[in-house]
């Protein structure tokens, strides 16, 4: 079904028959429309979890609203209580998720604030400082709403500690 159609320069070039072209592109738009709808599935609106390590420290309570198809804000608040001393922190993070609808690279930066206690020495100690946190790991969330894990890694830094080997793991609902 093709035609050949030669120029002034002596070459001859093959055309296509344009029905069939256009009954090939009535074909492809529709499926291809239908897949790359099933690619960038609409994210759930919020999420609500727990971080195990992470940025709390020892564990955090986390609440995360989307506010585009890729861009979120988090905000977070943990701590670590033993005997003796009280390590208490809020954070706030910009976070930014790439990749497919169940598994994906989730990423944030942010910064919050900690107060630190210590009543197992001699002197009551208080002190409040800020520190920042990234966090950079893999989501599996096998349904838009409903349950999510997380595995991350997670530096976080103030003024007098840097720890660059942290992580975390996450557990929570998104709807």
């Amino acid at each position: 079904m093709q035609d050949t159609i030669s120029s002034k320069y002596g070459k001859s070039t093959k055309v296509s028959n344009p029905f069939k072209s256009a009954v090939l592109l009535m074909l492809w738009l529709p499926i291809s429309a239908g897949y790359s709808a099933a690619q960038t599935q609409e994210p759930t609106g919020s999420r609500v979890y727990l971080d195990v390590f992470g940025p709390g420290l020892l564990y955090s309570f986390n609440y995360e609203r989307n506010l585009s198809h890729r861009l979120g804000v988090r905000l977070g608040a943990g701590g670590t209580p033993f005997s003796g001393f009280t390590y208490i922190l809020s954070f706030g993070m910009l976070t930014l998720t790439v990749g497919g609808p169940v598994h994906s690279l989730h990423t944030g930066l942010g910064a919050g604030i900690g107060w630190f206690q210590d009543l197992s020495i001699l002197e009551e100690i208080n002190v409040l400082e800020a520190y920042g946190v990234f966090s950079v790991g893999y989501q599996f969330q096998p349904r838009p709403r409903g349950i999510f894990f997380r595995l991350t890694y997670t530096p976080f830094f103030n003024f007098h500690v840097v720890e660059p080997l942290w992580g975390g793991i996450t557990a929570g609902y998104a709807f």
